[in-house]
C-alpha cells in the first residue's frame, strides 16, 4: 500500500485526470500520497482532502483542494498562514460546505509548536478570485489562541458561523454569531439586530441555524440575565 489517489472522469473527452495536491508537502520520499474526493456540484467542480506527509509516510495533518474542471487545475484552499502551521509544516484543514457556485467553506485548526492545537479559524474560499478568506472575529492576545466555525453556507454565497468574543483580548471567549461573504466582509450578527440586542431584550445571538430565501437568520442566543440557550 502506497496510499490512494482521487480522479475525476470528464465523459466529454473520454479521459480520467488524477485530482488532489501532490506537490512535495503531500507526497512521501517512495511516493507515497493520500487523496480523496467529498464534494461534486452539478458545475463539477471537486473538493477534497490530501494528506501532509514527511518521510517516507508519516501523517503530517491534512490539506483541502478544489478541482475546477472549467480550467482544469486544483487549487489549495484552507488556511496556510503561520498560525496554522506548525514547525515542521503540520495544517489541518477540512471543507464542510460547497455549493452550486462552487464557494467552500471549512475550518483550519490554529497550531503552535509542532503540531499543538491552538483554536480553529474558520475559512470562506472564492471560486471567482480564487482566494481563501479567513474568518476571524477575535484573537486572545496572551496566547494568539481564536476559534470560530462554520454553521452554514447559502446559496447566495452568505456563510454563517459562530466566533469566540474576547473582550480587550482575554478571557475564556463569550460565543457570538456572525455573517460573512466577500463582497460584504465579517459583521457579528448582533450588530444588525435594529435598535440593539439589549433594547430587545438580548444579550448575544450566538449560533445561527437557518438562512432562508429572504435571508432571514433564525438562530440560538442568550437573553438579558439568562445562561441557556433560547431561540
Amino acid at each position: 500500500d502506497n496510499g490512494q489517489n482521487a480522479w475525476v472522469y470528464n465523459p466529454t473527452t473520454n479521459t480520467t485526470l488524477q485530482v488532489g495536491l501532490v506537490d512535495a508537502a503531500h507526497t512521501g520520499s517512495a511516493g507515497y500520497q493520500n487523496s480523496t474526493t467529498r464534494f461534486q456540484n452539478a458545475a463539477g467542480q471537486l473538493a477534497g482532502t490530501s494528506l501532509r506527509i514527511t518521510g517516507v509516510d508519516t501523517f503530517n495533518g491534512v490539506s483541502t483542494w478544489v478541482y475546477n474542471p472549467a480550467t482544469n487545475t486544483t487549487t489549495q484552499t484552507g488556511l496556510t498562514a503561520p498560525a496554522n502551521t506548525g514547525s515542521a509544516g503540520y495544517q489541518n484543514t477540512h471543507t464542510q460546505f460547497q455549493n452550486a457556485a462552487g464557494q467552500l467553506a471549512g475550518t483550519s485548526l490554529r497550531i503552535i509548536g509542532v503540531d499543538t492545537n491552538n483554536g480553529v479559524d474558520a475559512w470562506y474560499f472564492d471560486p471567482a478570485t480564487g482566494l481563501t478568506h479567513a474568518l476571524i472575529g477575535s484573537v486572545r492576545t496572551s496566547d494568539n489562541a481564536a476559534y470560530s466555525l462554520v454553521q452554514l453556507l447559502t446559496e447566495d454565497g452568505f456563510v454563517l458561523g459562530s466566533y469566540g468574543y474576547f473582550a480587550d483580548g482575554v478571557g475564556t471567549g463569550e460565543d457570538r454569531a456572525f455573517i460573512f461573504r466577500p463582497d460584504l466582509g465579517f459583521t457579528d450578527l448582533g450588530n444588525l439586530v435594529a435598535g440593539g440586542l439589549t433594547a430587545n431584550g438580548w444579550s448575544t445571538l450566538r449560533l445561527p441555524a437557518f438562512f432562508d430565501a429572504l435571508r432571514t437568520v433564525v438562530g440560538y442566543g442568550y437573553v438579558n440575565g439568562q445562561t441557556s440557550e433560547l431561540a
